[in-house]
């Protein structure tokens, strides 16, 4: 886990709620040029403001933020900030769209590099 790969699945997130970086910052009740500085890897997350993030989210999964690993929300806590735009039919711009297929594009990247590293390691 690396500092810009929890930020990442921050603004995966973000984006997946359809909400801007001043709408998240509000509501996770920092100030909109940090959190934006943060997001745009100008400035560290603290760890006071990933327990907020997560006290404030509580459907996502910290598993998920911290580490990566899926799913992103936990199954058994109702949405009470954000439904995914599928499931609430809320409009999508292709901008939105294309950053996120960006993003998970170099997620994977990084677990084919990961599991061609493992696979290397054992085959020793």
């Amino acid at each position: 886990m690396t500092e810009n790969d929890v930020i990442n699945r921050i603004d995966i997130f973000r984006l997946q709620c359809g909400k801007t970086k001043a709408e998240m910052s509000r509501e996770i009740g920092t100030d909109a040029g940090t959190f934006g500085n943060i997001l745009n890897g100008k400035r560290g997350i603290s760890s006071l403001l990933l327990i907020t993030f997560l006290e404030t989210y509580p459907q996502i999964s910290a598993e998920w933020l911290l580490r990566g690993n899926p799913p992103m929300f936990i199954p058994s806590n109702p949405d009470e900030n954000c439904t995914p735009p599928l499931l609430n039919k809320k409009k999508v711009s292709e901008k939105t769209l294309q950053r996120l297929i960006n993003q998970l594009e170099k997620q994977e990247l990084r677990l084919m590099n990961l599991i061609s590293l493992i696979e290397t390691t054992f085959k020793k």
